[in-house]
């Protein structure tokens, strides 16, 4: 059998001569491309055949199993593929609705939904969803449900690639496999239960102890894990939206798959009681830099963060713990262990925040900073070009807005502990490839003479994980990043210096006027203080920002030359 990356150039899955992707590892089968295919032999060694991987096989007759299929019975595909349902106006044992619905003949069960509609109810009385019974519906948007329903079964809305909303009055109390359910929904932007069983769209079970589904089209990049939640399921699976997700401390169990396929994932926080991170949680998180991995975590299992190619994982336990499968670690993604504890103590939400509630999003929003930085953008705008920001009035405004916003926003610090800790390391590590690349370029150079290279590094762009995006902030952002209005922005590395006096010292913690208990042994480098304490930079303004960009000066004693990087 040929195996190849496959066309979409993704690392984390291959692709065989009949169009079957299976995972990096070839454990998984993961979906089928061929729809022409009538009989496939699954390759040895693969464990696990997704549920609805041949969904779109119409013409598929058989399939044989390895012995290392353990799941097979319930994959079988021939429980996955459906064609259009049609019944005999005769046959006593289906009923249709108004709409050409199929029910069971008690009219308990719905087993199949015409492709054609765009919005469906399903009728009162309604127990069951049956497996697959909306699969394949392309056009469908929305699909409501009575409270009569129990049981959602598995692929019950597969492949619905334009269904936006779901809603069920009471929350059903078997949804038997939720990945297999919404699988390929990418539109999904809400799951709605009205007894309370969801929250912004995203599904909980179990009084939300249990998270249960995030949807595919969720748009939010950010995404905070209520402090009910003690154990998260495959619910985030291959959502490529998420950027940005923090795990609180209530959260014992990360289930199989929990955060795979998450490719755009940059940032998670993993709260200190979390005790079981299961096989593949965070596998194919393609763009996750680092992660901190608590002690309180016994047991690791098979593959956690396969195809993480960009990661350095961060254990705060000294040494592997017994119990951490052998394979955790399988593709030897750098490890630090001993890694210092960091604070944990995160906003969480329970339930939907009272109006009353100003948040930090609430507050960077409303209308007293708008009105401020509305007029530090026009200040900026109408400014003669010879003229410093202080003779315009934006010097003023610019610390005015700081100070406002840092008033507010630092009664909250454990908040954003998470994103602080993100950001100073995340210029830590800038400043560390910047100085290095400063080196390889003096070295290069100073055979031609006397020679001073000097590097300056900065953030590149406005950080797409800012809470609050808008014209407005682009326009703001592009004020705050010119160095005449907001000196010593950029920030200046020369050859010769050594990295730790670059820095203020590799040990040292630069954490004036942050509190000393949350921020104790964090490290935060002089640079961290430089930007939020000498500038006009609100520290919200800096702790989203993860991406950063440099240019070297090349100053010779006859000529100097700058070079970008």
């Amino acid at each position: 059998m040929i195996m190849s990356n496959n066309s979409n150039n993704n690392a984390n899955t291959i692709t065989d001569n009949f169009g079957v992707v299976y995972s990096a590892d070839g454990k998984r089968l993961l979906k089928c491309l061929n729809e022409d295919l009538q009989e496939y032999t699954v390759r040895e060694g693969t464990e696990n055949v997704c549920e609805c991987a041949f969904a779109k096989c119409d013409k598929l007759r058989q399939v044989h199993y390895p012995e290392s299929v353990s799941n097979k019975s319930f994959c079988e595909f021939d429980s996955c593929w459906y064609k259009d349902f049609t019944i005999d106006k005769n046959d006593t044992n289906y009923k249709t609705d108004i709409l050409g619905a199929v029910y069971s003949a008690d009219r308990k069960r719905l087993i199949r939904c015409p492709k054609d509609l765009r919005v469906y109810v399903a009728i009162n009385g309604t127990e069951v969803i049956g497996e697959g019974a909306f699969i394949n519906c392309e056009k469908l948007e929305q699909v409501c449900f009575p409270d009569s329903v129990t049981t959602v079964e598995n692929c019950a809305f597969a492949f619905c690639n334009n269904l936006k909303s779901v809603k069920f009055s009471k929350s059903p109390t078997k949804v038997l496999n939720p990945l297999s359910v919404f699988k390929e929904c990418r539109k999904l932007e809400e799951i709605i239960v009205k007894d309370g069983s969801s929250v912004d769209g995203v599904l909980f079970a179990h009084n939300m102890m249990h998270l249960s589904r995030y949807p595919l089209g969720k748009p939010d990049k950010r995404y905070v894990i209520p402090d009910t939640v003690v154990s998260i399921g495959p619910a985030f699976y291959d959502c490529k939206n998420l950027e940005d997700v923090v795990i609180p401390d209530s959260v014992e169990l990360i289930e199989i798959l929990a955060f795979a396929g998450c490719s755009e994932l940059r940032s998670v926080t993993i709260g200190k009681s979390v005790k079981v991170i299961d096989s593949n949680a965070f596998s194919g998180c393609t763009k996750l830099t680092s992660v901190t991995i608590p002690k309180s975590v016994k047991y690791m299992g098979n593959n956690v963060f396969a195809g993480c190619d960009n990661l350095t994982i961060y254990c705060e336990a000294k040494s592997q713990p017994k119990k951490w499968e052998e394979d955790w670690n399988r593709d030897n993604i750098p490890v630090v262990w001993g890694a210092k504890k960091q604070p944990t103590n995160i906003l969480s939400i329970s339930k939907p925040a009272n109006k009353s509630t100003m948040t930090i999003k609430n507050f960077l929003e409303s209308g007293p900073i708008q009105k401020i930085e509305r007029e530090i953008i026009h200040a900026y705008n109408q400014r003669p070009l010879f003229l410093r920001p202080h003779a315009s009035g934006g010097k003023h405004l610019l610390e005015a807005r700081k100070i406002i916003i840092n008033d507010f926003v630092l009664q909250h610090q454990a908040e954003l502990m998470p994103d602080i800790i993100a950001f100073n390391d995340a210029l830590r590590e800038a400043l560390r490839r910047t100085y290095q690349r400063t080196k390889e370029v003096y070295d290069v150079c100073k055979a031609l003479g006397d020679v001073h290279v000097t590097a300056e590094c900065y953030m590149d762009g406005y950080p797409p994980l800012h809470p609050v995006q808008n014209e407005d902030r682009e326009a703001l952002w592009e004020v705050l990043t010119d160095n005449s209005w907001n000196p010593e922005y950029n920030l200046l590395i020369h050859n010769g210096e050594k990295f730790g006096d670059l820095i203020g010292g590799e040990d040292d913690n630069w954490n004036e006027h942050l509190d000393p208990q949350l921020t104790a042994d964090l490290h935060l480098i002089m640079q961290f203080h430089t930007l939020w304490e000498h500038t006009g930079f609100a520290i919200t303004d800096l702790i989203y920002c993860r991406d950063f960009n440099s240019e070297f000066e090349i100053d010779y004693s006859e000529y100097n030359i700058l070079s970008g990087k």
